[in-house]
């Protein structure tokens, strides 16, 4: 008899256990679009970073040192857009101010990113890799874009403030032209 209340005993902490695991959809999603932004904020942080060291000067270096990080932006761009996209509106207000706070960290730090990138971009004009550097910022803006967009549909209650924002980056983006 003490066997099987043991077995029983242990079954139920393992079922509770599991079920303690088990996060609901919504958290789950609210997890993975903050992750997200996150994991933007860092990417940009750190292509900053980068891009704010290198010397001036139109050099096959600096262009390919841009081009890499630029291209690394359009990819967690991409995934932000996308975890944003596939997760449902956010609903409660804690919610939506961690994402909002989230969103505005992401544009404040994607000026100061796009400030640098125009210092350093206005060298390589109509260098080597002008055509190339000019695709992928197209693809920077169009991922920008595309983030704004997610964010009106995910998170309305930011949206006009972070429009704002956006349109910042966008004239920013509108500047940085390669190509003579």
């Amino acid at each position: 008899m003490q066997f099987k209340l043991l077995n029983l005993a242990t079954g139920l902490l393992a079922v509770t256990s599991v079920q303690a695991l088990v996060i609901p959809t919504s958290q789950a999603s609210t997890t993975g679009v903050t992750t997200s932004l996150n994991n933007l904020l860092a990417q940009i942080t750190s292509s900053n970073n980068v891009i704010s060291k290198l010397k001036s000067g139109n050099s096959l270096t600096t262009g390919f040192t841009v081009l890499g990080e630029v291209t690394k932006l359009v990819a967690s761009l991409t995934t932000a857009s996308t975890t944003l996209g596939n997760a449902p509106t956010t609903t409660d207000t804690t919610t939506q101010e961690k994402v909002c706070a989230l969103v505005k960290k992401v544009t404040d730090s994607a000026t100061a990113l796009l400030t640098t990138l125009n210092a350093k971009l206005s060298s390589l004009v109509g260098g080597l890799l002008a055509a190339p550097l000019q695709i992928v910022v197209d693809l920077l803006g169009t991922a920008f874009s595309s983030l704004q967009t997610q964010v009106q549909i995910n998170s309305p209650s930011c949206a006009s403030e972070s429009d704002d924002s956006f349109e910042v980056i966008s004239t920013l983006l509108n500047t940085l032209t390669l190509t003579k």
